[in-house]
């Protein structure tokens, strides 16, 4: 749909006892992008506004995966029905489950932090690995204070 005026005819009626006029060539249909102003997107354009990080392609959504099993799993395994000292036997009288927490919460939640930087794929599978591998640490912070009342 045009909002201008109509195109000139391609084909104007020939003047009687004449040949036709010449006909002028077309302007391009295609406007000029980028307008004045915007950069280019072409491969002469320069650094982007947005700085480096936003160069390059996107890169994978592994960290986030990794962040999620690993919250997952500290969220989870201390709160498991099993009896944990028996699985991981070090010392009997520490209790293993915070130890758990903290084992797999702490770098769930490093991973899912680095997930979220730079420009990477699974935004949100990153920001649940953040929530769960929280969830995993404040299990592991209230299992510690338990004990030592």
């Amino acid at each position: 749909m045009s909002y201008g005026p109509p195109p000139p005819d391609p084909n104007p009626p020939t003047p009687p006892g004449g040949d036709p006029a010449p006909v002028p060539p077309r302007p391009s249909a295609a406007p000029s992008w980028p307008a004045p102003g915007w950069p280019s997107a072409g491969p002469s354009a320069g650094p982007s506004p947005a700085g480096p990080a936003s160069a390059g392609p996107r890169k994978g959504p592994w960290l986030a995966v990794a962040a999620a099993i690993l919250g997952l799993i500290g969220m989870v395994l201390p709160l498991s029905p099993s009896d944990v000292n028996r699985i991981f036997p070090i010392d009997d009288t520490l209790n293993m489950r915070p130890i758990l927490a903290f084992a797999f919460g702490l770098p769930g939640f490093v991973l899912a932090v680095l997930a979220l930087t730079g420009r990477r794929r699974a935004v949100p599978l990153a920001v649940t690995a953040v929530t769960f591998s929280g969830f995993a640490l404040l299990f592991g912070l209230i299992m510690v204070a338990n004990q030592t009342m």
